[in-house]
């Protein structure tokens, strides 16, 4: 699946993909480190989100698939992980500080993206 990780977005193609053995390819286009989590859910709107980041402590057993920790802008990776069918969502739970004290969320500026796996 080509996953492309930009300043504020998340673009996955194809967006359904059958069940089985599913290799992210992920770019990140950005300038910013940026991560991806992938989580059985919904929704974005079922993840418990606090203080502008998704807790993953607070998904239930079994929704955290897996994850990519941050990498830097220009970088590409890629990693496999055994999908069953469902929905699914993925995103960047990057939170930091700007230079003036703002708190910039990743996940809040739209870093986000949804897809399906089919039987």
């Amino acid at each position: 699946m080509a996953t492309t990780l930009d300043e504020w977005s998340i673009t996955a193609e194809p967006d359904e993909v059958p069940a089985g053995t599913i290799t992210f390819d992920i770019t990140n286009a950005g300038a910013e480190p940026h991560e991806l989590v992938v989580v059985d859910a919904a929704s974005p709107d079922d993840l418990p989100v606090a203080n502008g980041a998704v807790d993953e402590a607070a998904l239930p057993d079994g929704a955290l698939i897996g994850e990519v920790e941050g990498f830097p802008g220009g970088q590409t990776c890629s990693r496999t992980f055994e999908l069953v069918a469902g929905d699914y969502v993925l995103f960047c739970t990057i939170v930091e500080t700007e230079a003036d004290g703002t708190i910039e969320s990743h996940l809040e500026e739209g870093m986000v993206s949804e897809f399906t796996v089919s039987s």
